[in-house]
């Protein structure tokens, strides 16, 4: 088992306040959307029951990822979070890294968070 301190591994952990992506929702909304998310991404958030909530761990779970690679210009729009078959949080990047990728998303108490480990990440 490799831990953190193995070479080849990167990780980040990102909280996102659920009621600064409403705000950005209710300022910016058409911007906003366009810039940091998919069209797949708006349209699974848009169809559940609180979509900001849903788009606030989409961004996190983006901002942990540019964190992990050390590319913090990368665009958000070439990161999507997507649901896995047996309904598993998965990050698609393009173009995809050279690792393995691994994703685990939560929310509660007003914040969203976002888990992202690369493993067999270059140095």
């Amino acid at each position: 088992m490799r831990t953190l301190g193995d070479a080849g591994v990167r990780a980040a952990v990102v909280l996102v306040e659920i009621a600064r992506v409403e705000r950005l929702l209710r300022l910016h909304e058409a911007r906003f959307l366009a810039r940091a998310f998919t069209v797949e991404e708006r349209e699974a958030c848009f169809r559940r029951r609180d979509p900001a909530r849903h788009l606030a761990a989409r961004l996190a779970a983006k901002l942990a990822a540019r964190r992990a690679l050390g590319s913090p210009g990368f665009p958000l729009r070439s990161l999507n979070v997507s649901a896995s078959r047996d309904g598993a949080p998965r990050l698609d990047i393009t173009p995809p890294p050279a690792a393995s990728t691994f994703l685990s998303l939560s929310h509660d108490g007003g914040m969203a968070a976002a888990a992202v480990v690369f493993e067999g990440a270059p140095e």
